[in-house]
């Protein structure tokens, strides 16, 4: 594996200003991230996991730009993307894209199918009719659909059809990196096995990397090389695929991957179930943010905010006794 990341998080801190009447106090703030860095390799799927709200998806939607961050920095191949404007932004846009959650609303519903996959090589290539033609039936195909499926509306479609389609937009520029945004939690779960195995497919073929953003622990232990966990905006563990679900050290991801079903008919894990609710992003708790749910938490937890420190090679954890 190449040494250099391909992508570079540093220090990434994204809050949204909540609109707020007298009665509220003004307006808010919502700590969507704060202070997250990781690294992405050529060629690697980087799992991104945690519970619905805690930041995963606005994490991907800064690396592609599609949200502007507060403050910290993004690089692609060392190159500064919170620098880049106009026709540079967009020549790198073409290297990055993304797959979203549900299928059937991230296509137009005014598109065919052919229309759908061929928008992005209309806007960024200059092909004949013919050579347009060619390249969306070739990647029609790659994705396991065919001719017939050309002339049809989104709506005609199943949902793993859709996602096929929607993979196949996301591959029509070759880009390098994919942001897969829950790419697989809205299809049941026979057709959920087909796209990942797909996924993982392509990635063999084209040497494609991932950002694969999910709450699927199952899922993602199966496609990741390496995982980050993430609660109420920050990192709380990362570390390799195997490492982290063969040893969990944060008490957060304990609880996590206690809750994933065994395979063997009759087999049961030793359930670790979380007292409360996961806090307001618009008030977060001082000190680590999961120790009004952590069943280790003492008084410095309630005050000092963990560091995501090394705890062996390749390991990090937020915790004071981790």
């Amino acid at each position: 594996m190449n040494h250099a990341p391909l992508v570079r998080v540093e220090s990434l801190v994204k809050h949204f200003r909540l609109p707020g009447g007298w009665l509220s106090g003004g307006a808010q703030i919502l700590h969507a991230i704060d202070d997250v860095s990781l690294e992405i390799y050529p060629g690697q799927v980087l799992g991104l996991v945690g519970e619905s709200g805690c930041g995963k998806t606005t994490l991907g939607r800064c690396l592609l730009r599609l949200v502007d961050p507060t403050a910290g920095r993004i690089t692609f191949e060392e190159r500064d993307l919170l620098a880049l404007k106009g026709a540079e932004l967009r020549r790198l846009r073409e290297e990055m894209q993304i797959v979203f959650q549900s299928p059937l609303s991230s296509l137009s519903p005014r598109f065919k199918v052919f229309d759908c996959v061929a928008e992005p090589l209309q806007t960024h290539r200059r092909l004949t009719r013919a050579e347009l033609e060619s390249r969306v039936r070739e990647l029609l195909e790659q994705v396991g659909l065919g001719r017939q499926h050309l002339d049809r509306y989104p709506h005609e479609l199943s949902g793993g059809q859709c996602q096929r389609v929607a993979v196949a937009r996301a591959l029509a520029l070759s880009p390098r990196l994919l942001v897969l945004d829950e790419p697989t939690s809205a299809l049941d779960v026979s057709v959920q096995a087909q796209i990942i195995n797909l996924l993982a497919e392509l990635r063999a073929q084209r040497g494609l990397t991932y950002l694969f953003i999910s709450h699927d622990l199952g899922v993602v232990q199966y496609i990741s090389d390496r995982i980050c966990v993430m609660y109420l905006g920050k990192l709380v563990e990362t570390g390799p695929s195997d490492a982290i679900f063969d040893a969990p050290r944060h008490p957060y991801t304990q609880a996590l991957i206690s809750a994933i079903s065994l395979p063997e008919p009759g087999a049961a894990r030793n359930r670790i179930v979380l007292k409360g609710a996961v806090p307001s992003p618009v008030n977060p708790p001082p000190g680590c943010r999961f120790h009004t749910r952590c069943p280790l938490a003492q008084a410095r937890c309630r005050v000092e905010e963990p560091t995501l420190r090394s705890v062996e090679k390749g390991r990090m954890v937020a915790c004071h006794f981790a």
